[in-house]
């Protein structure tokens, strides 16, 4: 069974302004991008030297692949930053997902604890978490783990960025 959205002309014009606002979102993105890491495939996994406790495992959504670790395991990786620069961590969620609580920890050190509550279901979010200087002091990459130390699953990421701060 094929189904078609249905618009009126007013609905119509309203969606293809949210398209172009949408478009124009993420080439503002692309355009910050220092390095990319999509989730999940094999290939991009392995540049970004993946590292993967038992509990974490690869799903879709949308025909977008992400992660998740379960209570108590995690994933790592590595992303390049630009040194002298400010550096902030994208992160892209689902809405489908929910109660999923989580560390996000660079080289060791936590950055901060994700209360992810969801959103709408069949969303992707980008949110972004700024990169304090000191930890990026002389470095060119940083080792960034999504660890589920809480109780919760971890995730699911779908894609990762290191973009410029503006």
């Amino acid at each position: 069974m094929c189904t078609w959205d249905y618009f009126t002309p007013q609905d119509w014009e309203k969606r293809q302004q949210e398209y172009a606002a949408e478009k124009q979102r993420q080439q503002a993105i692309e355009a910050r991008t220092i390095d990319v890491f999509r989730v999940g495939e094999m290939q991009p996994e392995r540049d970004h030297k993946l590292e993967a406790t038992e509990k974490s495992y690869v799903s879709d959504a949308l025909d977008r692949k992400g992660r998740e670790a379960r209570r108590d395991n995690y994933f790592a990786f590595d992303m390049k930053i630009a040194p002298g620069q400010k550096n902030t961590l994208l992160l892209t969620y689902i809405g489908d997902d929910k109660d999923r609580i989580f560390d996000i920890v660079i080289d060791g050190i936590k950055l901060t604890t994700v209360d992810w509550k969801g959103g709408t279901t069949g969303k992707f979010y980008d949110v972004e978490y700024p990169l304090p200087d000191a930890m990026l002091q002389n470095k060119t990459s940083i080792r960034v783990k999504i660890d589920a130390a809480h109780g919760k699953t971890a995730g699911r990421v779908f894609a990762v960025r290191t973009i410029r701060t503006d």
